[in-house]
């Protein structure tokens, strides 16, 4: 069975790098994984050799990420698409798996031409702009999303549909952090809008006028055209540590984790924080709700920085009571999101969609 994963090569956020992790546990149950970029990106490149295995294939496309504007589209399928087709049948490709809404409609293209299955693997909390191209949306031999929140918007497709949520990496023992005498407020993703730097901002400017704790705020994330120089001289606590890979190194740098983000379909940074025991404060906007219900976080239900400030407070006058919460929210991640469990939930699709097509037996595809 090969599977192909294919990348813009501009960027990576969360989502991303969860389907990295998800590709490193296919590679160790056997499945034969290739990756390509679509724009040259040394400092990607490395990271995704070194978190899979697997050396990305660059092949650059200039159209793909604007498939639904007509002038794209037809440049992609004139000079580009042939090129895919080509290499996905060399390549002897069953699978296309693909990961970003930018791309998700040109790979189902290829897929459908190819004759190979095409897995969607929505990541986002809305379905990309299909405009008039809405009649590929049946295209897919199957969607697969990550929370409840997040497959809202393929309630409707007759389409194959599966929830298999982000794998997280939970070491088998971890110890809760102890607090020092300056608290570690973090923030982790993409200085975009949705994520809320904006409020996180003024959370942390409610806090800076506190006589009680001391405060620094790290902040981790590529800050994209934010202007962190004014923010810096504002907030002389704050740091700008850009997008960090090393986990373990992130989370050595928080106490508790804010996620102030507007619809996250599944936080992954949520995910990280309860495995590594860390409390969590963040807005019931999304798949939050789904991940720290039952006591297993603090949810703000008002996006007003004064509510997470009172959270904050109440987490560190009963620092020493909050064991059982962070146990709870431990053991949680750890039955239900493991690596393991995510990847044999893809293998178990994959085989269903290779039994399905008809070709199978004559392409010699192998079914684990």
């Amino acid at each position: 069975m090969k599977v192909l994963f294919p990348y813009t090569g501009d960027t990576i956020g969360g989502s991303h790098w969860s389907s990295l992790g998800l590709i490193k546990g296919l590679k160790e149950k056997g499945v034969d994984v290739s990756v390509i970029m679509h724009q040259e990106n040394k400092k990607l490149e490395s990271m995704i050799l070194t978190s899979t295995g697997e050396k990305p294939v660059i092949f650059p496309l200039n159209n793909i990420l604007k498939i639904n504007h007509k002038k794209n589209l037809f440049f992609f399928m004139i000079f580009e698409m042939p090129r895919l087709i080509k290499y996905v049948k060399s390549s002897q490709v069953c699978i296309i798996h693909s990961n970003d809404n930018r791309i998700h409609i040109g790979w189902t293209l290829v897929a459908k031409i190819s004759k190979v299955r095409h897995v969607f693997h929505l990541r986002n909390s809305r379905l990309p702009f299909f405009g008039y191209l809405s009649f590929l949306k049946k295209f897919p031999s199957a969607y697969v999303y990550l929370s409840e929140f997040n497959g809202k918007p393929l309630e409707n497709f007759k389409n194959i549909k599966i929830k298999i949520p982000n794998p997280i990496v939970v070491s088998e023992h971890t110890n809760r952090k102890k607090l020092t005498e300056i608290i570690n407020l973090g923030f982790i993703g993409n200085l975009e809008k949705r994520k809320r730097f904006d409020l996180f901002l003024e959370i942390c400017d409610i806090l800076n006028k506190n006589d009680r704790y001391k405060f620094k705020f790290n902040v981790f994330g590529n800050t994209l055209d934010f202007p962190i120089n004014s923010i810096l001289k504002k907030f002389p606590n704050l740091n700008f540590f850009g997008f960090v890979p090393d986990v373990d190194l992130v989370y050595s740098q928080i106490d508790i984790l804010i996620c102030p983000s507007d619809n996250e379909p599944l936080g992954r940074t949520i995910l990280e924080a309860m495995s590594k025991k860390i409390p969590v404060i963040a807005s019931t906007s999304g798949g939050n709700m789904e991940l720290l219900s039952e006591g297993k976080g603090f949810l703000v239900a008002h996006q007003d920085p004064k509510d997470y400030v009172l959270k904050i407070e109440m987490l560190l006058n009963n620092w020493e009571f909050v064991e059982k919460e962070l146990n709870k929210a431990f053991d949680f991640v750890q039955k239900n999101y493991s690596l393991e469990e995510s990847s044999s939930k893809i293998i178990s699709l994959y085989n269903q969609l290779l039994v399905n097509n008809i070709n199978s037996k004559q392409n010699g595809f192998k079914i684990f």
